[in-house]
């Protein structure tokens, strides 16, 4: 292969600093290896005298071994090449973290560290981190620090301290990453926890992030101006310039405060005309829908900059003496830490980065490295952090540093890689006369039009104002590959688009009901087992895609021919993994394709790691409710949940279940009592073998002993299952534990949640690989198909106590302990923007990576709905994408875009070079099921004696038919449901804060009550006006109790007018009881007055106010329904009985009154 122009400059360019952006497919390391031999051949350089850095192991090996290949096709009689072969063995070409494993180990005494010591593995090192934060934890709980306890009732939630310890690890895992961490919180503390507002880094970022959104709704209210202007629409003018001039407030000069008042005064906007004609009903809509953006943008900007000048100070003030505890926490954890790897004489793999650096501010070993090496090589250097930077500059002399990488590809910030830190350089190196920054954008491994087709979504997406990096001007691909013209049917690039604007989905509301031990089991069961509904959909399209390409021949370029397409040819990529991905290929495995599959996953909240997990737990600790509960509803003891709640019956006084389960077991002689003895009697016997047999063997006794293996098999996706329990079983011969089960489960109580398990699918050697799109970077396939391309990319804020960013540094909450109330300060509002901004970025990259795996064939698929893509002509518009298909779809222009919403099935759009790419809109039940029929089954005479037994089995009716249908556990809200089926029965469910309910929509009736019900749980009685009710509900709001839009759901009026109502009920009381739960078994017959069947069913629910005086006991039930004194009365006369009953049973008191108290009448009703 020859070289290029820009590759021989490459390899030839000397005495200056080197920096190549070398874009996929562009022969980065062929060059490097290139250059690399032109030094040891031409410049006559030793092998020794090259420092060459790679990203991963594998990579330096693969590295060496291409050198060694090279130098052997020029071999001959070249005696200076000949030693060459010879020293590689011994050279440093290493990955950064060999290279200062190396230096650490020369030059220990710099660093004052034990030359014996080895460096741990992770899973060795969070154990000792889990010690260390526990001795500080424990050292500064001691201390009288009335700060450090106030931080600790802060975050830490139900009397644990896991949010403490997470915070610490977090912020001292991103603090590592910093070369000099204590002048970067120095910084930090100054530019974003000041209170001048107008000179807070923080404050700034997010005035500036505002500014733009109003520079693009100025943009696209000046079009409509022109439009109104130009259909003589006076009416529409007015609207749009009384928006235009509510915008000129925020002028591009405007400090962080002036904005901060602006929105918090911000003017209403003029209404729009009711009556339009012709034209402008067309123009009406496009002002509504803008008009409704910006509105949802300013509350969305509201949010962000806070509420007024005075509570943001306020809330950075008092956030900042915590979160300098918090800081002091993280430093002495970081010196006991130390302290306890010394005495183990380890180290982890950040030790080593962070003693280079030390050793290397010893200006004579620094000029002995340098000295050393004439050459540094940098590979992958846009994944490099600000740390491994700092370690780069110090090895390097003036001019003799070769960096290669592609930005484009940078997609570990995960790892707080920096894609900055090349961006930066790259732009310094075009004044910098000792350096050279060099383009490589020549692609020799795709097709023409996968290429046409990366160019023409990037071109219009990656910018430098969304990615740092103006694709079109500097990146844009130019072909290089000797393909000859595809014979296949299938075009070089397709778009197939499921559009959920057709799919009409069932929604089924599930009744609403108290919460239930029971049912939050089986939803964490059933969840393991539920399909995601894109990814099946997905997968009979793909697999139809999968068929068509077997069909046809494709160009081997390698070969220089045509051959048949195998099923290794073929890659599957997803930018998710876990359930998209699990679903995807379960249903793929239906059309009996071959699949390739591994993956990582975190496997600890499974069904099959919670059985073990709790008998470990109850082995180690009887007194743990809710792993007894757990391994007796198991398959392991095989309780029934009415046998569970008659063990808590049995002992009402009883404060803990586990003394509950002692006294059934030691007092009732039945069949579960047996269960409890013989679960007993196992424990103590695996308790005892403790002692002399390690944590795998017991695993391996406790699977054998309860047969688990073949009872996961026989669950719904079996297989998985089990190999997931293997894995688990596996993971305890390690070291760090010690086959010690208190220090395995104190592991998985503080660390283990987040580590992740590579677990295999089975595999052929001809087989589809299915693998993220992360695995597969430095990959390349003949045929890629890139799935979940209209997954919406993640946009729920991290609800981590501390966000961090590499720029802006920690965003922390404000706590007010007096109202229970919490705040987001400025800084982590943010750090919030900045990560989503970079996040986006990294998302733009992600796809980069798919796309360029492509060598012969390119295939999308992904659901969206299309009458929401819009074309994407602004960076607002590219910013505030929400998936991959936006980005593709919002490349097109507007007819195009048009002509798919209209109906269009298939729309064939030249690229730049006059190839076409197929963007088709999918019919998914046209899709073939199944590509391979079954034979004809053939069966043999069957044995009538069996059909016999099978028939009395199968036929058998139960004598009291009556009763199947009957619940042995039933809410109040279910028998409600039973005796009326009248759609004015609205039931109270969960209430979900995090939901919005959107205003437009006719508000579901269910949510209303949901809030109501939710406001009288928490609200003070005694609040007598309208404002004390309005203070208490923001507090709720705030606190997260309610959601945001609460009071688009309620009119405070009526919880005024409620709540005089209650103090006049509540008055001269003696006890009040809010939301009081209770379960009670009561005869089917006394319930349902004319059925026959005396069969007791368990009751469970929650009475909303009980009233308890001297002669006197008051049950209170709130309704929203909107119904007549009477109907209620009717309605709801079971319910109040059941209550009644429920209470009079549990206290032992007459009930003299029961009440409705209606929301809509505004008064009780008596029942």
């Amino acid at each position: 292969m020859s070289l290029t122009k820009e590759q021989l400059q490459v390899v030839v360019t000397k005495n200056k600093n080197l920096l190549v952006s070398a874009s996929a497919g562009s022969g980065k390391t062929y060059t490097m290896i290139e250059r690399i031999f032109h030094l040891l051949k031409n410049e006559k350089m030793s092998i020794k005298q090259l420092l060459i850095v790679t990203f991963t192991n594998a990579a330096a090996s693969e590295m060496k071994q291409k050198i060694v290949e090279r130098i052997l096709e020029e071999v001959n009689d070249d005696d200076h090449l000949k030693f060459q072969l010879d020293e590689i063995i011994m050279s440093d070409i290493s990955t950064l973290h060999t290279f200062c494993a190396k230096l650490v180990k020369q030059y220990f005494y710099e660093a004052s560290i034990d030359p014996a010591s080895k460096v741990m593995e992770d899973d060795e090192s969070e154990i000792i981190k889990n010690d260390a934060l526990t001795k500080v934890i424990k050292q500064f709980a001691e201390k009288n620090d009335q700060t450090f306890d106030l931080l600790f009732e802060t975050y830490n939630k139900k009397r644990r301290d896991e949010e403490l310890r997470q915070s610490i690890l977090n912020l001292y895992n991103f603090l590592k990453t910093k070369h000099d961490y204590p002048s970067f919180i120095e910084k930090v503390l100054k530019d974003s926890y000041t209170i001048n507002l107008n000179k807070n880094a923080s404050a700034t970022y997010i005035n500036n992030w505002f500014l733009i959104i109003v520079s693009h709704y100025k943009t696209e209210f000046e079009k409509l101006k022109l439009k109104a202007k130009k259909i003589k629409s006076e009416s529409l003018l007015l609207v749009i310039e009384n928006v235009l001039n509510v915008l000129s407030v925020y002028s591009k000069t405007n400090s962080y405060t002036k904005n901060l008042k602006a929105l918090n005064n911000l003017e209403g906007f003029v209404s729009m005309p009711r009556k339009v004609e012709g034209l402008e009903e067309e123009l009406k809509a496009e002002v509504m829908q803008l008009k409704s953006d910006l509105k949802d943008s300013l509350d969305t900007a509201k949010q962000y900059f806070g509420e007024d000048e005075k509570e943001v100070k306020n809330a950075i003030k008092n956030a900042k003496p915590l979160f300098e505890k918090l800081l002091e926490l993280v430093v002495a954890f970081d010196n006991e830490y130390k302290k306890l790897k010394k005495e183990r004489a380890v180290l982890d793999f950040n030790d080593l980065e962070h003693y280079t650096l030390q050793i290397l501010q010893n200006e004579s070993i620094q000029n002995s490295i340098k000295n050393r090496y004439e050459y540094v090589f940098i590979d992958e250097y846009q994944d490099t952090n600000q740390l491994q930077e700092e370690i780069i500059k110090k090895i390097v002399k003036q001019n003799n540093a070769f960096m290669v990488g592609d930005v484009k590809q940078s997609i570990y910030m995960f790892r707080e890689c920096d894609p900055q830190i090349f961006v930066n350089k790259y732009e310094a190196y075009e004044t910098d006369p000792n350096s050279v920054k060099i383009d490589l954008n020549q692609n020799f491994r795709s097709e023409r039009g996968v290429l046409e087709f990366a160019n023409f979504v990037f071109s219009n997406i990656m910018r430098e104002d969304t990615a740092s990096v103006n694709y079109k001007k500097n990146a844009t691909f130019v072909a290089g590959a000797n393909y000859s013209k595809s014979k296949h049917a299938m075009p070089l690039v397709g778009v197939s688009i499921i559009d959920t604007n057709d799919l009409v989905e069932e929604e089924v509301e599930e009744e609403p009901k108290v919460y239930s031990v029971k049912e939050h089991i089986e939803k964490l069961k059933l969840s393991n087992n539920t399909s995601d509904s894109s990814a099946i959909l997905e997968a009979k399209l793909i697999a139809n895609k999968i068929y068509e390409f077997m069909q046809g021949p494709i160009y081997d370029a390698k070969l220089k021919t045509y051959r048949a397409v195998n099923y290794n040819d073929i890659a599957i990529l997803s930018r998710v993994r876990g359930d998209f991905l699990k679903t995807l290929c379960r249903e793929l495995e239906r059309y009996n394709l071959p699949l390739n599959a591994k993956s990582k996953e975190t496997i600890f909240d499974s069904v099959e790691a919670g059985m073990l997990h709790n008998y470990f737990r109850l082995i180690n600790n009887e007194h743990d409710d809710i792993a007894w509960f757990s391994v007796l509803s198991s398959h392991m003891c095989n309780l029934t949940y009415d046998e569970l709640a008659n063990i808590r019956i049995h002992s009402p006084k009883a404060k803990y279940f586990y003394e509950a389960v002692i006294n059934y077991k030691n007092q009732v002689k039945d069949d579960t009592s047996k269960k409890i003895n013989l679960l007993f009697n196992k424990l103590e016997a695996f308790r005892q073998k403790l002692t002399f047999i390690t944590l795998e063997k017991l695993a391996q006794e406790v699977v054998e002993e309860y047969d688990l293996i073949n009872y996961l098999y026989s669950l719904p996706n079996g297989e998985e299952k089990v190999e997931n329990l293997n894995v688990l079983v596996a993971n305890l011969k390690k070291e760090e534990f010690e086959n010690s089960l208190f220090k395995y489960l104190n592991y998985l109580e503080n660390l283990g949640s987040d580590e992740e398990f590579e677990i295999n699918a089975n595999t052929t050697e001809n087989a589809i690989a299915v693998t993220t799109i992360h695995a597969s970077k430095g990959l390349e396939y003949p045929i890629v198909i890139v799935a979940g391309v209209g997954r919406e990319f993640n946009s729920k804020p991290k609800t981590d106590e501390i966000v961090t960013n590499k720029e802006l540094g920690f965003g922390v909450r404000y706590y007010n302990l007096e109202d229970r109330s919490r705040k987001n300060t400025l800084v982590r509002n943010a750090c919030q923007l900045k990560n989503k901004e970079e996040e986006l970025a990294e998302e733009m990259r992600l796809l980069y990576v798919a796309i360029t795996r492509a060598k012969n064939h390119l295939w999308l698929v992904g659901k969206i709905n299309l009458q929401k893509v819009e074309t994407l002509n602004s960076v607002f518009g590219v910013r505030y994408a929400k998936s991959y298909l936006h980005w593709v779809l919002g490349s097109l222009n507007a007819t195009h875009i048009n002509a798919l919403k209209l109906g269009t099935q298939e729309l064939n759009v030249p690229m730049f070079d006059g190839t076409n790419c197929k963007f088709e809109v999918v019919n998914t039940d046209s899709l073939t099921e199944s590509f391979e029929e079954l034979d004809d089954l053939t069966f043999e005479q069957p044995n009538l004696e069996t059909v016999k037994k099978l028939q009395e089995v199968f036929e058998f009716e139960y004598a009291n038919k009556e009763s199947e249908h009957i619940l042995t556990k039933s809410s109040v809200s279910e028998i409600m449901q039973k005796e009326s089926e009248d759609e004015d029965n609205y039931s109270i469910r969960a209430l979900r804060v995090d939901e919005v309910y959107n205003k437009k929509q006719e508000l579901d009736f269910s949510q209303i009550g949901t809030v109501h019900h939710a406001i009288m749980q928490h609200i003070n009685f005694n609040c007598e006006t309208l404002v004390e009710v309005q203070v208490q509900i923001n507090n709720l709001i705030n606190n997260g109790t309610l959601p945001k839009n609460t009071y688009e759901l309620v009119d405070t009026n009526t919880i005024v007018t409620a709540l005089k109502e209650i103090n006049a009920l509540t008055k001269n009381a003696t006890c009040v009881k809010k939301e009081q739960q209770f379960m009670m078994y009561v005869p089917y017959n006394q319930i349902f007055y004319n059925s026959k069947i005396t069969d007791k069913i368990l009751v469970q629910g929650v009475i909303d106010l009980i009233i308890e005086k001297e002669s006197e006991v008051i049950i209170v039930d709130y309704k929203t329904s909107r119904l007549t004194e009477q109907k209620l009365q009717e309605k709801y006369a079971t319910q109040l009985r059941l209550y009644e009953m429920a209470y009079e049973k549990a206290y032992n008191k007459k009930v003299t009154k029961k009440l409705i108290y209606s929301f809509h009448l505004n008064n009780t009703v008596n029942v």
